[in-house]
């Protein structure tokens, strides 16, 4: 063998070996393996969209055994400690099968019938179910200020906030779900699903924040790494978090009606004339 196949040999094992490291992260990625920062939403979704037709098709003939089945996998994962794993090592940091629980339910509510929406509407009669909901919202408001904020900490004993205070989000907490659902119910109560008030014009942005929450969730991970650094950087004050946050919901707002108006653009349709002159140009002979 001569020097210079050796050589060549020697480089190429070199640059396999240095490849590798690529190849398995790029592999892992499309596995959905890799943990990327901030992600882990898209990450959530993308697997429960996947199998989202076979909710459908539960929804569509047996809503209520759908829903008792994703009742019952949230609580077999939670005991038996089920979750996927993430390259290199851990686990999600969302669960699948804990928060298929939310997406399932949303999918419940949509498709319930007039006899289960009487139901609802009956619980929502109960005055007590929606002072304990105002109540719990309340108290959740209270207990997450005081884990951040010094100045009312002291108002909310520590075995609650041992309790509460912990960002437990890999497993749905239980309340977390019990959240879920007062807001849900307040919501559903104090807005009716023909309210008038999505027409007005203050409510737009929000709504088109809705329909285009591709672009405004990829703008909101860049900028949830401007926002950390402003706030660690600046004073830990209320008001710093109230203006960090006011810029970021403004700087997505933009970029969903950037978003909507882009997509208006690509559906105008061309004029005949421009239209004419490009199909000129294609047909025209090359030399």
């Amino acid at each position: 063998m001569s020097f210079n196949v050796l050589n060549r040999k020697i480089h190429y094992w070199i640059a396999f070996g240095a490849a590798v490291p690529m190849i398995v992260m790029i592999g892992s990625g499309l596995l959905l393996q890799a943990k990327p920062l901030n992600l882990e939403v898209l990450q959530l979704f993308i697997v429960l969209m996947a199998f989202f037709p076979l909710v459908l098709i539960g929804m569509m003939r047996r809503p209520n055994l759908t829903m008792a089945a994703a009742i019952c996998l949230y609580f077999v994962a939670r005991h038996l400690d089920w979750n996927l794993s993430s390259f290199p090592d851990g686990r999600w940091s969302l669960n699948p099968f804990c928060w298929q629980l939310l997406f399932v339910f949303g999918a419940w509510l949509a498709s319930i019938d007039a006899r289960q929406k009487h139901a609802l509407s009956a619980l929502q009669a109960i005055w007590i179910l929606l002072v304990a909901a105002w109540l719990y919202l309340i108290f959740a408001l209270v207990v997450t200020m005081a884990g951040r904020f010094l100045q009312i900490a002291g108002i909310v004993p520590d075995s609650l906030l041992d309790a509460f205070a912990p960002n437990q989000r890999e497993d749905l907490v239980p309340y977390r779900v019990l959240h879920f659902i007062a807001r849900i119910l307040l919501f559903t109560y104090v807005v009716p699903r023909d309210w008038r008030g999505f027409r007005r014009q203050a409510l737009q942005p929000v709504i088109k924040c809705g329909e285009e929450w591709l672009p405004v969730f990829c703008a909101g991970v860049f900028l949830s790494f401007a926002a950390h650094l402003v706030l660690i950087t600046g004073p830990n004050l209320l008001a710093m978090h109230v203006l960090v946050s006011a810029a970021g919901i403004s700087i997505m707002t933009s970029v969903a009606y950037y978003a909507s108006w882009s997509k208006q653009q690509d559906r105008k349709p061309i004029p005949r004339g421009q239209s004419m002159t490009r199909s000129s140009i294609h047909r025209q002979p090359t030399h």
